[in-house]
């Protein structure tokens, strides 16, 4: 009977927490790469959701493929569509990446943007190759693309920083 009653307990409060998860519709991604000279970079993601319904606290980032990202807590924010800030906490679920709103915060209503960057080697991943041009110059083809996302946006936007060399 103890079982029983538990497990109508446990019940109720998984429902009653996907009663209260919202519910957002992706607007844009922008990224934003560095390259640097030695095949380190820095990834900055900007994404923006519309939020839909309930309480909105994050969504889940994944598709990095061969990188080892090293996340910087301390630059990742979210800030709404009122201008509040907000800190975020990002968990690494092993296949992806869990980006929430810090504290358990949510958002209601209106948008909510989130930046966050990490740096990885892209050297070490394999997405920088040697080259030769037809004038016998050395170069380096850089073979990486974003994250792909699974829902539709109304933009997104890639730029790239290449080192320079004087």
């Amino acid at each position: 009977m103890a079982k029983r009653i538990w497990l109508i307990f446990v019940t109720f409060c998984v429902l009653g927490t996907m009663a209260q998860a919202g519910t957002g519709r992706l607007r844009f991604v922008e990224t934003d790469v560095i390259l640097y000279p030695n095949g380190q970079a820095s990834v900055k993601y900007t994404v923006r959701y519309r939020v839909l319904s309930g309480d909105f606290h994050g969504f889940y980032f994944g598709g990095l493929d061969r990188l080892s990202a090293y996340f910087d807590p301390d630059t990742a924010y979210g800030i709404d569509s009122g201008g509040k800030k907000y800190k975020l906490d990002i968990k690494n679920l092993g296949d992806k990446y869990d980006i929430v709103l810090a504290n358990g915060q949510a958002v209601r209503s209106g948008e909510i943007t989130y930046v966050f960057r990490f740096g990885a080697s892209m050297r070490d991943a394999g997405y920088l190759a040697h080259t030769r041009s037809a004038e016998g110059n050395d170069l380096i083809v850089f073979d990486w693309a974003p994250a792909e996302w699974d829902e539709p946006m109304d933009h997104t936007t890639v730029k790239i920083v290449y080192p320079w060399e004087y």
